[in-house]
């Protein structure tokens, strides 16, 4: 029987955690892993919480006595300079102001986007991101990791889209919306197996890896891929209303490729993380669950 990967050598339980970035997502799901945590925000605390102007502005004295630093904090969209400050020159900040701390482990949330526009993605896949993006979240990854040492160590753990149903924004919802309104929507010969992981299993892994020993660099996604077929099933089912899926030749959806790189990567190409190097690949697999509400959420119900 393979050990699964999560279950690593554990080192003592950190005894206590700071979040950067309480409010995001993750943050928010985090919340329930790591209830004793700090959650540091910018504003709308919730009790306990570290109120700060800007994360930019954390100090070592707000920083000592942690033993580990998770930083869900970051930019997905805007303009290079915006993207290059929340994604890297912010995880740098906080990685020097840490190990200046004497903080042991600092996890930075990072992304698929390094690898751009790779079909299968393993732990020897070379990062090639494709966008300014996946560039900024690259190096940002590199600037982190280049400061471990014997008492601080920097962890990155790359994750597919994020899927929150609490949430109606970002492409699944969009796509969600379109398929309640249309009921019908396209989908490439052979379908697609994009690797995803809602917003409940990515915090699942990120409190294990801040308290325990871990690779520097980690992949994770749930175990099941998303694809339109099994989830026209799913939605189907659960939802009582019809969600069809007209497969196309791939050659007449070849020209959006061409238009709209960005949205034929997002809605007709396949990329998977290699199963052996998912990090995740043994825990409990909720994304299309997690679709399901979202799709509840976006049509009303």
């Amino acid at each position: 029987m393979r050990e699964p990967l999560w279950q690593v050598r554990a080192m003592s339980v950190p005894k206590k955690v700071i979040v950067i970035g309480g409010l995001s997502s993750v943050a928010l799901a985090l919340r329930r892993q790591l209830p004793e945590a700090t959650y540091v925000v910018r504003h709308s605390a919730q009790p306990g919480d570290l109120v700060i102007g800007q994360y930019r502005d954390l100090t070592e004295a707000h920083l000592r006595g942690f033993d580990a630093l998770i930083n869900c904090a970051g930019a997905t969209s805007g303009s290079l300079t915006e993207l290059e400050s929340a994604n890297v020159e912010l995880p740098a900040i906080l990685a020097r102001s840490a190990r200046s701390a004497g903080v042991g482990k600092l996890v930075q949330v990072s992304s698929f986007a390094v690898y751009g526009d790779a079909e299968r993605i393993d732990k020897a896949t070379p990062a090639r991101p494709a966008s300014g993006y996946g560039r900024s979240k690259l190096a940002g990854d590199r600037a982190i990791l280049e400061m471990a040492d014997e008492g601080f160590h920097p962890v990155v753990v790359r994750l597919p889209a994020i899927v929150d149903w609490r949430r109606g924004k970002g492409k699944v919802a969009q796509l969600l919306k379109t398929w309640l309104r249309v009921r019908f929507i396209p989908a490439p010969m052979g379908d697609v197996r994009r690797s995803m992981i809602s917003s409940t299993l990515a915090a699942r892994v990120l409190a294990q890896v801040a308290c325990a020993s871990s690779p520097s660099v980690l992949l994770a996604a749930d175990e099941q891929p998303f694809a339109y077929r099994p989830l026209a099933d799913t939605l189907t089912a659960d939802l009582g209303k019809k969600f069809g899926v007209v497969m196309l030749p791939r050659a007449v959806l070849a020209p959006l490729r061409v238009v709209a790189s960005g949205a034929y990567q997002s809605l007709f190409a396949s990329s998977i993380v290699d199963e052996a190097s998912n990090f995740a690949r043994d825990l409990p697999s909720d994304l299309y669950p997690t679709i399901t509400k979202l799709a509840k959420v976006v049509s009303g119900r």
